[in-house]
């Protein structure tokens, strides 16, 4: 059983240092029969994840969102990245995470 995404890139544009974008999200889909449970979620540079699903797993053949901001640190270019991995397996998935963080 494994979690699948079918966007595997966001791009928040330009944000202010030390302020949060609005959110965007990312579907997460199950597929299999069963239910799959979220064994991580984890993100890098100045992203992070701001509303989970309803629940700690995605019920069978269903999907849920997550929603990820960006709230940069510095100005500059922030790469990043959302890592999900599945509780059946360990499988992840990635979706790479783009801004900029500007002066206020």
């Amino acid at each position: 059983a494994t979690l699948t995404i079918a966007l595997k890139k966001l791009r928040f544009g330009k944000q202010t240092v030390a302020t949060a974008s609005l959110s965007q999200r990312v579907r997460v889909q199950n597929r299999t029969p069963v239910n799959v449970s979220f064994n991580s979620l984890l993100t890098t540079g100045g992203y992070e994840v701001t509303n989970l699903c309803s629940g700690p797993y995605v019920a069978p053949h269903s999907s849920c969102n997550l929603e990820v901001s960006f709230r940069p640190t510095m100005a500059g270019r922030d790469p990043g990245t959302l890592t999900i991995s599945d509780g059946a397996n360990h499988k992840t998935v990635m979706v790479h995470l783009g801004g900029v963080g500007v002066a206020p």
